[in-house]
């Protein structure tokens, strides 16, 4: 697709004018007598905790694992079999983006169980090191991790309960590492056939020990009107914790999604 600014990290030519983008691109092979074993290589989304579009949402956004424009290329195997799935992956870095020295690599992974038909909880790992920090622009070592645990519950066949937790640390070279805290509770439920609603609450603490944790809270309605169509409206408001006191914000977003 094309953007017409803010998609560095996903562009093919980023200091084009008009930026084309590629957010995965892949080759796999099926292996295993039943196909259950998928080996890949290419840009794809960092296998990590729970997948939805609600990228900016701090599980994804702080840890790095949004669908935007956060994909990194490398190799992943995963296998999907019984009552479980599990995929890893060797992060090299986005090759998108540049110099070098911002290249994150390291790996990435979960392991799922499913307890019961209705139940399924996972754990997830990521640790990545670089030689500087894009977002800050930093030239100095970084070494990044996050790990926690996420589920999915069906409470009722309309109504869904899905969470996640995790630790996250950061550590630049000279300085003492940085950790905190990540989670979120989302429902998704069916209220009639092609429409739904995703309530959900978010929490980050950004330092432990440090000021007060950000909060915030989501609706999210989704409409179906015909297949391959989807419309979304978001609205998001947060309260989130400065050195001079709580700052308050809101967001509206509304998007239209066609599949082919």
């Amino acid at each position: 697709g094309f953007v017409p600014s803010g998609g560095q990290l996903a562009a093919l030519r980023a200091d084009a004018p008009l930026q084309f983008v590629s957010r995965e691109h892949w080759l796999g092979v099926d292996l295993g007598p039943r196909r259950e074993v998928l080996l890949r290589a290419g840009r794809f989304a960092l296998p990590y905790g729970l997948r939805g579009n609600e990228h900016p949402m701090w599980v994804r956004s702080v840890t790095r694992t949004d669908g935007a424009f956060q994909q990194q290329h490398g190799v992943a195997l995963s296998r999907t079999a019984g009552s479980y799935r599990t995929e890893w992956m060797a992060v090299l870095g986005n090759y998108q983006t540049g110099p070098d020295l911002y290249r994150e690599r390291g790996y990435a992974g979960y392991y799922e169980h499913r307890v019961r038909d209705d139940v399924a909880v996972g754990v997830s790992s990521l640790l990545t090191r670089a030689q500087g920090d894009l977002y800050q622009s930093r030239r100095r070592p970084l070494t990044r991790q996050a790990h926690g645990l996420f589920a999915r519950v069906v409470v009722a066949p309309p109504v869904v309960l899905m969470a996640q937790a995790d630790l996250v640390a950061r550590r630049a070279q000279g300085r003492d590492a940085e950790r905190g805290v990540v989670a979120m509770l989302q429902a998704e439920l069916r209220v009639a056939r092609g429409f739904r609603l995703l309530p959900a609450l978010e929490l980050h603490q950004a330092r432990l020990g440090h000021e007060g944790p950000n909060a915030g809270a989501w609706l999210s309605m989704l409409l179906f009107p015909y297949a391959h169509i989807e419309t979304r409206l978001d609205l998001v408001a947060r309260s989130v914790a400065t050195p001079v006191g709580r700052q308050l914000g809101g967001t509206t977003l509304l998007s239209l999604h066609v599949y082919l």
